[in-house]
């Protein structure tokens, strides 16, 4: 469709005036606005009966704008010296608690025992060894019982060493015990006997093959060995050694106690083969106290004395070691140690890392409340 004329020009001057607008910007904005203003304010009947606007001469356009020489840097900025870092404030320390006076302190609840194991026994029913241990569970940790219970084990005789060992428990603490049991007794060999028979002497000696040996009894049956002895005469054998192999072979020597040397003093008169010839022994004989009494009685019935004695010394040979003072040196039976709960009755010789047995001073090998006989140490009996 085509526009008329009129409206062509009016078209045509509405942009330039557009341009005028935008180029000449505020200026125009405060020139025609109150006009517009006015024209606005005019009745609808007058408006229509303006005359058409007369388009004015094109406007120019402005000339461009020219940029400005372009802008120079500025220096760059110098960075400041680093930002040392402050020592970090102290923490409080609180002070050490001090007791107040006469407040009780605060006493903590024994843990409780919720088991009672047994380790290390393999021949030794565990039955048994419990039934020496007086911590039972449910009571709560004693530790002086517990000690107690050690040595309670120990005293059995059936094993060379027994220590205990505990471990917490979700409602308390387990104790454990772990021992190491003696050897089991295959046979048993009897050596340096040669006035009373080895099966005498293995029969008072009481051991069993087959079963773990028992110091305990291995005690009990010395005494009886030299109880053997003693009935016949021979009040100065003992047990000597005593010694277990890795196979179980345990062996047992015997000292029966020789004559070494006969001596006779106080003869002024009486040639010395007078007294010799009613003597019923001599030098290498095992000492018995009966043929010595018998011989002492018929000396005197030849009333050549008014009094007749006989006085045992010692030989010549040298003492045992720790008869003098010093403990006694541990002989091969002697069981390991670290201190006297795994001896028994006999003291470690820490010197050796072993008991003192075979004994030979009870002052020194033993415990107090024990004597040393035939090599062992023995409690003594009662009111002694």
């Amino acid at each position: 469709m085509t526009l008329p004329k009129n409206e062509t020009r009016q078209g045509r001057v509405r942009v330039p005036a557009t341009v005028v607008c935008l180029a000449l910007l505020l200026g125009v904005a405060f020139v025609m606005g109150p006009a517009l203003a006015g024209l606005s304010m005019l009745p609808p009947g007058l408006r229509a009966q303006t005359a058409p606007v007369t388009p004015t001469a094109p406007v120019t356009p402005p000339a461009p704008v020219t940029p400005t020489s372009p802008m120079t840097p500025t220096s760059p900025v110098t960075p400041t010296a680093p930002i040392t870092p402050t020592a970090p404030a102290p923490v409080p320390v609180n002070p050490p608690f001090v007791p107040q006076p006469g407040v009780p302190p605060q006493v903590v609840p024994p843990q409780r025992v919720v088991d009672v194991v047994i380790q290390g026994n393999v021949h030794v029913p565990t039955e048994q060894v419990l039934a020496v241990v007086s911590t039972k569970p449910n009571d709560p940790l004693n530790e002086e019982k517990v000690r107690n219970d050690v040595q309670g084990i120990l005293a059995t005789g059936l094993f060379a060493d027994a220590v205990v060992r505990l471990e917490s428990a979700p409602e308390g603490v387990r104790v454990i015990f772990v021992v190491v049991e003696n050897p089991v007794v295959t046979s048993v060999v009897v050596k340096g006997n040669t006035v009373e028979p080895t099966a005498d002497i293995t029969k008072a000696l009481g051991v069993q093959t087959g079963q773990v040996l028992n110091t305990v009894a291995i005690r009990e049956g010395a005494r009886a060995v030299e109880k053997l002895y003693q009935d016949a005469g021979y009040i100065l054998a003992r047990m000597s050694d005593v010694a277990v192999s890795d196979q179980g072979v345990l062996t047992v020597t015997v000292a029966e106690g020789r004559i070494e040397a006969v001596k006779i003093d106080g003869l002024h008169k009486t040639k010395d083969f007078v007294v010799r010839r009613e003597l019923s022994f001599a030098p290498g004989d095992v000492f018995n106290a009966n043929e010595v009494n018998a011989s002492l009685k018929r000396l005197f019935q030849l009333q050549y004395f008014s009094d007749v004695r006989a006085q045992p010394g010692p030989g010549t040979a040298p003492a045992p070691t720790g008869s003098g003072g010093a403990m006694a040196v541990p002989g091969p039976a002697a069981f390991p140690c670290s201190n006297d709960s795994a001896c028994g009755l006999a003291h470690c010789n820490t010197q050796y890392g072993k008991c003192a047995f075979p004994c030979v001073n009870a002052a020194v090998d033993c415990i107090q409340g024990a004597s040393c006989a035939m090599g062992f140490c023995v409690p003594k009996p009662p009111g002694q």
